[in-house]
């Protein structure tokens, strides 16, 4: 076993003596004598380390020292950790005592606090000086190794410093090579129809070891054009991992496909779920590296398959062949090392990407002497080549070529082991943990921050109001992204990395250099004694906590990690914790407990006074206990859709190192408790619910609390008395804040309409003391306002990208939002005193003549009285809105029409209302997508990139019978939900291109033109429309040979 690691728990050592011996040395009253010793002696060994690194790796002597300096160097962490934490707690204390002043005299408090302090300090000096002694008898047997001890701690260079990349955090994906001949050959047997066999499904497999590519090259094969065409971008994929589980892969098929599955599933009813599914449409399935050589289970997930739609495919990837044969293999890719040119090329496109000729010149022989070290796997390749890159110096290069590691006879690549060797400390570090995680687990990236900043991992020197810790700490995430370390870097909605996985083999590495200190534990298997890190994965049926976890009395972690079964809202059967489980794990510092079932904490929790996370969300608690609040080293308490959750602590106040307090879906928690506002640390806070009850937070609590980040929405604002106590709120100081939302009480239509004038007025008042706003916000949104105009201050957020407007009921005017130049969304629902949208709207322009120069989407809903929208005059011309994309106008009863010349740039439209003309002047070149429902009166214009058209809820009788050849890319027509609709018209024979017609609740209709004449349609879908049903059956009756090309679903019963 390595023990890579121990270098990294020695260096945090050294660096915490250090620091507490500069800055902190009013904390060493007593002490101050041992720790420079204990400095000293650490500072020693880590001199020789560099030493030990390069024998370790053939010398099990040398990684038993290195376990031993190992546990020695966590034991001094815990101490300085209680050190801190004493001086916590006596501050607390102290305060404590003068807040009391007034009750009673101080001078009966202070003696026991100062003999407490005497008393932790004696004993604190007695451990260090046990542990400096324990020290020297492991630094003797260095002498052992022959290390060289005039090595100085100032000259070791751990590790080369990577110069930092002018690239982005992510390598590109898409540059794959040498895959392009096994590419189109797996494309061409997906497509093709000209499928022989019996079964309706037929196996493609990739098989290969791992580092090969297999997984990017599925994905390589499902981006394909081609592919996401044939099947209708119906491409369903599942990582399956180890076990398979046939009820998992079912769940998420079904799901995919638009089916639902039971409530309390079981393999029985999910196969009878995926079979009623699989039926409708042509689909491909993606099963990611699949383990399983059990021709049984196999068997489970096939037979439900057998009634799949014609033409529907399942490409597997897998290590084994056995495991392809099982699943009825019908073509075999046995995927084969890249060639050494491949290799080089893809090499070249990380490691010397923006590199000068001459500097390509030069590393040209080592660097391609280094590719053939990787063995044509494109995983070691990638490693290589990210490690490489930051550093494009001739004698680095040289040395990494030289390395032993090359020789090293294992399981583990040795490109990986000199990524791994060539990270700073802080990221080995960060690194290691995440081998608590499973193979194949999501890992968020927001997660992973808070949990490593709960450890020390980040390096607080580099911290300050600027730049967080958890800046820092996404940082570190998207280094270890960018060295190829991370993969599969997962997406947010605005595009954002928010989260990985790992590549199996980079798992094992991070498993391996970890020895035993970070477990993921099975079901009731008992920690080594030395771990110190330990997950969980949770099932549906665990009911307990695992009783071994008594024994680990060094844990720093403990984490329940959910199955990725569990549903949404589905958690495991744990319902409680012991009491006495707390009075063995002394050490922790992050506890995750979420997703289950527990109701309630037991009060022991205070002794975990080193807990700096916490974690029970989607729990089943209704309130904490006050004990929480001991806490003192807290940071993280998430808190997120614990739906019984209706009470917090009340003395929250004392929590004074709390950074996110996470409470997004707590519906039931109506009420914080006051002295919030002394947490200035606080950086999430995603509700705050204004009070008017004793106990309760005030709207000025918000005051001090400048840090919060991300989103905040401050409800209940009609409980804000008048315009100076919104100002006491300081909303223009809250710098980091990207989204804000504003909410009032809802009201009923009764209340809408008894509402005063001078409830209104006051609201305004309000309104207007809580702005102005911080001109970095993106996101605006208010619900519920009741005053009849919204402050002029709105109109001067030139960052503002989004604003939403929701049940301003008795708002008369928009305000005039065209000026701003960044707004790309706008949405307004029930703005119901609004008769006219026109010039005061708009506004004056950015000032170049441009009415909302960025808008992209723009949605009214539900405007009842609106009857007029004026777009534009001949001051505007077509500078009104350039860069509309999405206009979506529904259930506005009372607008007569818009405007006849709508912005070119529109790619969907949606327009759901009872009296709407619709005659467009201009074509609409880029339209993709039309929706249109009530009784919108429209004529069809040439709309030559209309590929979807979509007809709700909508009173027609017929559709137009002209103008149908117009719509050349038309390719899906949806009619839903169309009581009155009598018949289609012929004009529809003109489609050139419709590939999938649906038609669903139409009782009504029973003509529509003949299939036979839709030379190009695929498949027809028909459910709820017994005429049109007759029709049907009666045409496939007796015109089957010219309609057996299409797939035909009747009542959601598969025909042909």
């Amino acid at each position: 076993m390595l023990r890579i690691d121990s270098m990294e728990a020695i260096v945090s050592v050294v660096e915490e003596l250090g620091n507490m011996i500069k800055k902190e040395a009013n904390l060493l009253i007593g002490v101050q004598k041992e720790v420079k010793k204990l400095h000293s002696k650490f500072k020693a060994i880590q001199a020789v380390l560099v030493k030990a690194g390069k024998k370790q790796l053939t010398d099990e002597t040398i990684q038993d020292w290195l376990g031993k300096i190992k546990v020695v160097a966590y034991e001094v962490e815990d101490i300085l950790d209680e050190w801190r934490t004493d001086a916590l707690i006596s501050q607390r204390e102290k305060d404590d005592i003068g807040n009391q002043r007034k009750v009673c005299s101080q001078y009966s408090f202070f003696p026991c606090l100062c003999f407490k302090q005497v008393k932790f300090r004696h004993e604190t000096g007695h451990r260090i000086r046990e542990i400096t002694k324990r020290l020297d008898e492991i630094s003797k047997e260095k002498t052992d190794f022959r290390f060289n001890e005039d090595v100085k701690i100032e000259e070791v260079e751990l590790m080369p410093k990577m110069k930092a990349r002018e690239t982005g955090s992510l390598i590109d994906e898409s540059m794959i090579f040498g895959r392009d001949r096994v590419k189109e050959i797996i494309i061409n047997e997906l497509i093709s129809d000209n499928n022989q066999e019996q079964k309706s499904v037929s196996v493609t497999s990739i098989v290969g070891m791992g580092g090969l590519g297999k997984t990017t090259l599925a994905q390589l094969v499902c981006n394909n054009e081609s592919v996401k065409t044939h099947f209708n971008k119906k491409i369903i994929w599942v990582c399956v991992s180890d076990p398979f589980d046939v009820n998992k892969i079912a769940t998420e098929v079904t799901e995919s496909m638009g089916g639902s599955y039971p409530k309390n599933p079981n393999l029985n009813t999910l196969q009878h779920s995926l079979r009623e599914v699989v039926g409708n449409m042509r689909f491909l399935l993606v099963l990611d590296d699949v383990w399983n050589e059990d021709k049984t289970l196999w068997e489970k997930l096939r037979v439900p398959l057998i009634g799949a739609a014609q033409g529907s495919k399942i490409l597997i990837t897998t290590r084994s062949r056995k495991a392809a044969e099982v699943m009825e293999t019908t073509h075999f890719h046995d995927l084969e090392h890249l060639s050494h040119s491949d290799c080089w090329n893809l090499f070249k496109s990380i490691a010397f990407k923006g590199a000068e000729d001459e500097e390509f010149q030069e590393l040209t022989e080592v660097g391609e002497e280094i590719v053939r070290r990787c063995k044509g796997l494109p995983l070691a390749v990638r490693a290589v080549g990210s490690l490489l890159g930051g550093r494009r110096k001739y004698g680095y290069w040289k040395h990494i070529l030289d390395s032993r590691i090359w020789e090293w006879d294992d399981d583990i690549l040795p490109a990986l082991l000199l990524s791994y060797y060539s990270l700073p400390i802080h990221l080995k570090r960060c690194f290691s943990f995440s081998s608590l995680f499973p193979k194949d687990h999501k890992m968020k990236k927001d997660e992973l921050v808070k949990l490593w900043m709960a450890h020390g991992l980040i390096e607080s020197k580099k911290a300050d109001i600027e730049v967080d810790l958890e800046e820092i700490g996404e940082m570190y995430f998207d280094d270890l992204l960018a060295r190829s370390l991370f993969q599969d870097a997962l997406e947010g909605w605005e595009g954002n990395i928010n989260g990985c996985k790992m590549h199996d083999l980079v798992h094992d590495l991070a498993t391996r250099v970890t020895d035993g200190d970070y477990c993921y534990m099975k079901n009731e298997d008992s920690p080594p004694i030395n771990c110190h890190h330990v997950s969980f994965l949770l099932n549906r049926d665990v009911s307990s906590i695992p009783s071994p976890l008594c024994k680990a009395t060094r844990l720093r972690t403990l984490l329940m990690l959910s199955n990725s079964m569990f549903q949404w809202g589905e958690r495991s059967e744990i319902k409680a914790i012991p009491y006495s489980l707390f009075n063995h794990l002394g050490f922790l510092r992050a506890l995750d407990v979420s997703n289950t079932s527990l109701e309630s904490l037991p009060s022991s929790i205070s002794k975990l006074k080193h807990l700096r996370y916490l974690n029970l969300s989607r729990s089943m608690v209704k309130e904490l206990p006050e004990s929480v609040t001991d806490l003192c080293n807290l940071q993280t308490l998430k808190l997120n859709y614990c739906r019984r959750l209706c009470m917090l602590p009340s003395g929250m106040s004392k929590l004074v190192q709390l950074r996110h307090l996470e409470i997004e879906g707590t519906y039931d928690l109506t009420f914080l408790p006051n002295g919030l506002g002394n947490l200035t640390t606080l950086r999430t806070l995603c509700k705050f619910p204004v009070s008017d009850e004793n106990g309760g937070c005030k709207i000025g609590e918000l005051k001090n609390l400048n840090l919060l980040r991300g989103g905040l929405r401050i409800g209940n604002l009609e409980r804000v008395l008048n315009v100076n106590e919104g100002r006491e709120a300081q909303l223009n100081k809250k710098s980091y804040l990207q989204t804000l939302y504003f909410n009032y009480k809802e009201k009923t239509d009764e209340e809408w309409r008894m509402l005063a004038d001078g409830e209104m007025e006051r609201m305004e008042g309000v309104f207007e003391g809580l702005g102005p706003l911080h001109s970095n916000l993106k996101k605006f949104e208010i619900q519920n306002y009741v005053g009849s105009k919204l402050s002029s201050w709105l109109e001067d957020f030139h960052s503002l990208t989004e604003v939403i407007l929701v049940d301003c009921r008795k708002l008369r005017l928009l305000p005039s939002l065209g000026d701003l130049c960044s707004l790309k969304y706008l949405e307004i629902y029930r703005a119901n005193e609004v008769k006219m949208v026109g010039d005061e709207f708009c506004g004056n322009g950015d000032g170049k003549g441009r009415v909302f120069p960025k808008l992209e989407r723009l949605c009214f809903y539900q405007m009842e009285n609106w009857e007029e929208w004026k777009l534009t005059d001949d001051e505007y011309g077509d500078q009104v809105m350039p860069s509309l994309k999405e206009l979506e106008i529904a259930k506005c009863n009372k607008l007569k029409a818009i405007p006849d010349r709508l912005p070119s740039n529109l790619r969907e439209v949606t327009v759901h209302c009872e009296q709407v003309t619709w005659m467009p002047c201009d074509a609409l070149p880029l339209l993709e997508f039309l929706s249109l429902g009530g009784h919108v009166k429209v004529e069809l214009s040439p709309f030559p990139a209309l590929e979807t058209l979509k007809i709700s809820e909508a009173s027609y009788e017929t559709l137009p019978s002209d103008g149908w050849e117009l719509l050349e890319s038309l390719h899906t027509i949806q009619i839903l939900d169309c009581p009155r609709l009598d018949f289609l018209p012929d004009g529809m024979r003109q489609l050139k291109s419709l590939r999938i017609l649906t038609i669903i609740d139409c009782p009504e209709l029973k003509q529509f033109p003949p299939l036979h004449y839709l030379t190009t349609l695929e498949r027809f879908v028909i459910s709820n429309c017994p005429l049109a049903k007759e029709q049907l059956e009666k045409e496939i009756e007796e015109d089957r040979c010219n309609v057996s090309h299409i797939v035909i679903t009747i009542d959601g019963e598969w025909i042909q």
